[in-house]
């Protein structure tokens, strides 16, 4: 933990697997979070779908991933 007051600089989670289809990402971006093409949006191999809302807003996304690519990844119940 850094000492109050110090100067620590931003580390970003890896990307390297996002990375590999920039096609995807973007479609990703703009269909299933709902960005607009462009839209200076950071994801990472490490993000989840909570990063871009609270929980009633990450239900549309779910279901948006279901509608396009037939995945279901809802947690278990």
């Amino acid at each position: 933990m850094p000492r109050p007051g110090s100067k620590v600089p931003l580390r970003f989670a890896p990307s390297v697997r996002v990375a590999l289809d920039p096609e995807l990402l973007n479609e990703f971006i703009e269909k299933v979070l709902g960005f607009p093409p462009g839209a200076p949006v950071f994801i990472s191999d490490g993000s989840r779908l909570s990063d871009f809302g609270d929980d009633e807003h990450e239900r549309q996304p779910l279901r948006r991933i279901q509608d396009l690519y037939g995945l279901d990844v809802s947690a278990p119940p």
